[in-house]
């Protein structure tokens, strides 16, 4: 090893901790590559390993250019028949995770495959946080956590779209697993929602060995750089630093052989998929796509077969009601004999449902007449009706004329600064539009923002999740970015 490289550089630290080891345990260098040959099942001798420290092309942050799984190999080495005296510790693997710059995601991989115990993995990883300030784990932090959506409060109606998905994916028998499936449904259908289920789905997980794996795009989304992100989380980190080309190469060589589901939620255009299908290794992997669009969903069909679409309806009147109940109970008790009719003008459209019932609670609570706005939304449907308009829905706005009548009309009902609080929110341009209390009180510049966000969500225009985050719906990111170019144009805000 060259003496004049900086002590803290990750290779350097690598050497030090995999000297100390040897010393330690007694376990030779030659008899150490013997077992991480078993554990990766090919030949690994030491001049391999010892390569890794000579590469010239390090990334700018110095990654040494190890796998991940070449650094759990080294652990086993290590680990494997020594007495808790001589083997490697908890805290040591941590140490050669975070030189190796392995994801914080996939740490929890050395308490999973039995490395360390629970109480040895845990001490590691409070005593990690203390020394590197780290006062709480947040999802995007949490070594227990691989990156994920936020999972929606209330699901209604899904059960049998839930099964036949499950299904199709191998969830109840592998032998029967489709490596290909498009999810396709308007916006507001409620396609998000249902993929943030099936993320977080147990039995799903256990049915890919490797797990699940997600990203989400939307219209603005970067395929590449959502890449990057899987890369990192399955510890090929180096991966992040190559060009798309080599990228994709590279990711699909990590792919191989992996039994793991690979989830792509609201893909925009044909591009977007065949990008993704490239990385992809369809004799193990699987591919999950969502798209709101009929046209590129068939595109992407016709280069593996039929039957690769399902299509995700929006709910049954029966659904469209349970669902409005729970939002809007005494609104819908007491008009429930123009409930059917609303229903019919929501077009089982979860995001219309949740704003419209959310939008009739707030009036309720607030002691106002919510009968007038159950009527326009009626009237203003069968006008459309009438009208025989054969393109009401959009597909890339997901606006019927009724829907944007029901978002104004919410927005309406807050006041100036609650108005300017929704459309500043179109500044974001991620997908998922998610966000911290901290993200929030930054773009508001307020220091207190509780009282806008409660009336926000009162409306149906923002959802608090359970991991104290909150979600804009697409189709409302859109229209508060609409809101917002607007009001850039104009100074002022028309709704």
């Amino acid at each position: 090893m060259p003496t004049e490289q900086n002590s803290n550089e990750p290779v350097v630290i690598i050497y030090n901790i995999v000297s100390k080891l040897r010393d330690r345990s007694g376990r030779t260098y030659a008899d150490a590559m013997a077992l991480m040959s078993e554990r990766l099942k090919y030949d690994y001798v030491e001049d391999q390993f010892n390569k890794r420290f000579r590469q010239k092309q390090l990334s700018e942050r110095g990654t040494p250019r190890y796998q991940q799984d070449e650094i759990e190999a080294l652990i086993y080495a290590y680990t494997h028949e020594l007495t808790e005296e001589k083997r490697c510790r908890a805290s040591e693997a941590f140490e050669l995770f975070d030189a190796a710059r392995i994801s914080f995601t996939e740490w929890k991989t050395l308490k999973d495959k039995k490395f360390f115990t629970n109480e040895q993995y845990n001490k590691a990883l409070s005593e990690y946080m203390q020394q590197h300030g780290i006062s709480e784990l947040t999802p995007e932090e949490d070594l227990f956590y691989r990156l994920r959506p936020e999972r929606h409060r209330i699901i209604v109606g899904r059960q049998v779209d839930t099964r036949e998905v499950k299904t199709r994916l191998g969830t109840y028998d592998k032998t029967q697993r489709q490596s290909f499936l498009i999810i396709r449904g308007w916006p507001g259908v409620g396609k998000t929602a249902f993929i943030n289920e099936l993320v977080h789905d147990q039995a799903l997980e256990k049915a890919f060995q490797y797990g699940v794996m997600w990203m989400s795009l939307g219209k603005e989304g970067d395929v590449f750089t959502a890449l990057r992100k899987w890369a990192e989380q399955l510890g090929a980190v180096h991966l992040a630093q190559k060009n798309d080309i080599d990228l994709l190469d590279g990711l699909r060589h990590v792919l191989r052989g992996k039994e793991i589901l690979l989830i792509a939620d609201d893909v925009w255009t044909p591009e977007m998929g065949k990008t993704l299908k490239k990385v992809v290794n369809f004799e193990t992997n699987a591919l999950l796509m969502t798209t709101r669009f009929t046209d590129v969903a068939k595109i992407l069909e016709d280069q593996l077969g039929e039957n690769q679409i399902y299509v995700l309806e929006a709910l049954s009147e029966k659904h469209s009601l349970e669902l409005l109940e729970i939002l809007a109970r005494e609104p819908v008790k007491q008009y429930r004999d123009k409930m059917s009719d609303l229903s019919t003008t929501l077009e089982g459209l979860p995001l219309a449902i949740q704003v419209a019932g959310r939008l009739m609670d707030f009036r309720d609570k607030a002691n106002l007449d919510v009968e007038p706005l159950i009527n326009e939304l009626i009237n203003n449907y069968n006008t459309l009706l009438n009208e025989g308009d054969p393109n009401r829905v959009d597909e890339e706005t997901g606006q019927t004329p009724t829907i944007a009548l029901l978002f104004k009309r919410s927005v309406e009902t807050l006041t100036s600064d609650g108005q300017l609080a929704f459309v500043s929110l179109g500044v974001t341009r991620r997908k998922p539009a998610t966000f911290s209390l901290e993200t929030i009180k930054a773009v508001w510049e307020i220091a207190s923002p509780e009282h806008l966000i409660l009336d926000l969500v009162g409306r149906g225009l923002l959802e608090a999740t359970k991991d104290r985050r909150f979600v804009m719906h697409q189709t409302l990111h859109m229209y508060a970015n609409k809101l917002l170019d607007q009001y850039d144009e104009t100074g002022e805000l028309a709704l």
